[in-house]
């Protein structure tokens, strides 16, 4: 009988073998933005580089407005 429970211990201890995932090796958003941001830089890509810096902020609704394209072509020109 004990090693019935032995048997059934260890079985269900190995379904959960794949379910564990180590999110550490994995990058998170917020770190592939930055490194974006950095190879825009690195790589003098101006259009990439004014989607991170052109914004306008409307306070009154609280809202971060985006540029759009005419507006990141005349940054990226500057």
């Amino acid at each position: 009988m004990n090693k019935a429970y032995i048997l059934a211990i260890c079985m269900l201890g190995a379904s959960f073998t794949g379910c564990v995932e180590d999110e550490e090796d994995k990058p998170s958003d917020l770190e592939n933005a930055f490194n974006s941001f950095l190879d825009s830089i690195t790589n003098e890509n101006h259009r990439e580089l004014c989607k991170y810096t052109e914004f306008t902020v409307d306070e009154e609704n609280n809202t971060i407005i985006l540029a759009n394209n005419a507006e990141l072509d005349e940054c990226a020109e500057d």
